[in-house]
């Protein structure tokens, strides 16, 4: 029988989707959808064969709670265009 990695990754989702309750919805969802593509193309280039190799996997990508602390310490990309100062549009000649 071949292992089947999908409870692993749905529970460790499932735990930084609860340490980033407090980020914005969208802000929330693309830190999810980032790491989970992170997650399966990790899985993709090294199949696990059992729940220790998952486990040590999802370990390297890193413990839910700390991403969530950085997300929310790093600007997103609205907020680093929105701090930019504008530039001066173009006069018509």
């Amino acid at each position: 029988m071949s292992y089947d990695p999908e409870p692993e990754i749905k529970h460790y989702l499932e735990r930084l989707s609860s340490a980033t309750r407090d980020l914005p919805r969208a802000r929330r969802r693309e830190l999810l959808g980032e790491i989970e593509l992170h997650i399966r193309m990790a899985l993709a280039r090294t199949p696990c064969a059992n729940r220790d190799e998952m486990v040590a996997l999802l370990e390297e990508v890193g413990d839910p709670a700390e991403i969530a602390a950085a997300a929310t310490t790093r600007p997103t990309r609205a907020s680093r265009a929105a701090s930019r100062p504008c530039e001066p549009a173009a006069r018509a000649s």
